[in-house]
């Protein structure tokens, strides 16, 4: 069986991901599960370009994969 997995960035409310877990699971009728803990993103941000490296970000949630 499938799952989903999502995997929090940053702060954000449980409501919300419990509502888009809901959503995802219906849509796609797959198992939908959030990941623990979040990944705070600040180790991404470039403040020289005031944006976050997204290679970065992507290798950090490499690690949760599968999980």
């Amino acid at each position: 069986m499938s799952v989903l997995h999502l995997l929090p960035v940053g702060t954000v409310d449980g409501s919300l991901l419990v509502e888009l877990r809901r959503g995802l699971a219906s849509a796609f009728h797959v198992r939908c599960e959030i990941v623990r803990p979040q990944i705070d993103p600040e180790f991404a941000f470039h403040p020289e370009r005031m944006q976050y490296h997204s290679t970065e970000l992507l290798g950090r949630m490499a690690a949760y994969a599968g999980q």
